[in-house]
């Protein structure tokens, strides 16, 4: 329980307590994401017969920003200024570490804003609901499985999530993403979890190439953009 506790306090801005422990948070990470999705999904019902569909994609948007204190995005920022800066890898690492923010940082964050905004605003019918619900737990569980399949390239965040990201931990994972996938969605829930699995994995080789390794900011990256492709997955469904 303690590890769950402290996988809420480090994933979200939820006020609960916690322990230094973020290792033993890390196999949690995808029942704080179902947390998120149902906080969603009931405000998105409230919404409904108040707000047009865009308008109730924007909030959720936001509301989902808030919820995790936009560290995924900060993330994606920082992977985005470091990663496709024309530099050594070195110097990658570095410009990942300074807390401003460049234009590469601003776009990235900027398009997958927009694309998951878009995508919501099209994702109407009996799917939005499981959509809204499983798309967090899916993108959590893909950074499970970049802890345990790619080295970090630098001591830091990355190294603690991948102390955690042990065998018995992903397969945690696994079970408390995909169940409530498959139940919530059927074969189409199956598609988001290939969908989030394919563009973390993506993301981890072009790390890989990079930097050689996945850090902390990688994986936030990978959490962004995993919800963006889930939820266009799901809008084309």
């Amino acid at each position: 329980m303690t590890g769950l506790l402290t996988a809420l306090q480090f994933l979200t801005v939820l006020p609960v307590p916690g322990g230094p422990n973020l290792t033993a948070a890390v196999r949690w990470s995808p029942v704080v994401g179902l947390a998120l999705g149902v906080l969603l999904a009931a405000t998105d019902l409230l919404l409904t017969p108040w707000l047009g569909p865009a308008v109730r994609a924007a909030l959720l948007v936001a509301l989902l920003a808030v919820l995790t204190g936009a560290l995924h995005l900060d993330g994606l920022a920082d992977s985005a200024d470091g990663l496709l800066a024309p530099r050594s890898p070195a110097d990658r690492l570095a410009i990942m570490r300074d807390p401003r923010t460049g234009g590469f940082g601003v776009v990235a964050v900027s398009l997958t804003l927009l694309a998951k905004s878009a995508a919501l605003a099209e994702l109407e019918g009996p799917l939005r609901s499981a959509a809204l619900i499983v798309t967090p737990a899916l993108a959590r569980w893909t950074i499970v499985g970049l802890g345990r399949f790619f080295p970090d390239p630098r001591p830091g965040l990355g190294s603690v999530w991948r102390a955690g990201a042990t065998p018995a931990a992903l397969i945690l994972a696994t079970i408390v993403a995909l169940v409530p996938a498959v139940g919530l969605a059927g074969m189409s829930g199956l598609a988001l979890a290939g969908a989030a699995a394919l563009i973390a994995g993506l993301i981890g080789l072009f790390a890989m190439r990079r930097i050689g390794g996945v850090s902390g900011d990688v994986l936030g990256a990978a959490v962004e953009l995993a919800e963006a492709a889930c939820w266009v997955v799901a809008s084309a469904l």
